[in-house]
């Protein structure tokens, strides 16, 4: 009976050993979606991203307009969709050309760097950015980016013959029995 009552002892110290621990580890879950509420995408991330909205989308229709598209205006929502407006009515993304959609996604980019780091981008890369662009809009790509004089340094990827000859300066990366060769 001593024994039963010993080991009733050390069940009863154990389990309030482990609420102490359940508290903790309560308290540190609580912690936690504190920051992530907080600091989250409707928190503060939401705050940066509503306070750079205006400029990002200034930069972002100056860059657009570059192309040349029959659209009047392109807007980002709070919630950072992109609507473009021209003669026919108002188009989101998923109502234009794919072509069209690559010129959006690189003005975009080029809105949001320009906009966050205050006019002191030195280098952007694009990975084969004229994938999806028909022969008219590419030629059209290849103007604006060698008239960009936002960046002193535009890297691109690209096994497009046309965006190489359209370079200053290429540097050549071809495979050689299975291994990266730079000419």
């Amino acid at each position: 009976n001593n024994m039963t009552l010993k080991n009733i002892d050390e069940e009863i110290q154990n389990n309030k050993q482990n609420q102490k621990e359940i508290e903790k580890l309560d308290d540190f879950i609580k912690f936690l979606k504190n920051i992530r509420e907080n600091y989250g995408k409707d928190g503060l991330q939401k705050i940066i991203r509503l306070s750079f909205r205006p400029q990002i989308q200034k930069y972002t229709q100056e860059f657009f307009s570059k192309f040349g598209f029959d659209y009047s205006s392109l807007t980002i929502t709070d919630d950072y969709d992109i609507v473009i407006s021209g003669a026919a009515g108002d188009s989101d993304i998923s109502m234009i050309s794919g072509g069209e959609r690559i010129a959006v996604a690189l003005a975009f980019r080029l809105g949001i760097a320009q906009a966050v780091i205050a006019n002191k981008i030195e280098t952007i890369m694009l990975d084969e950015p004229t994938v999806f662009l028909d022969e008219y809009r590419k030629q059209e790509f290849i103007q604006v980016i060698q008239n960009i004089s936002l960046v002193p340094q535009l890297i691109i990827i690209t096994h497009d013959a046309e965006l190489v000859n359209a370079a200053s300066s290429i540097i050549n990366v071809e495979k050689q029995d299975g291994i990266s060769v730079v000419s």
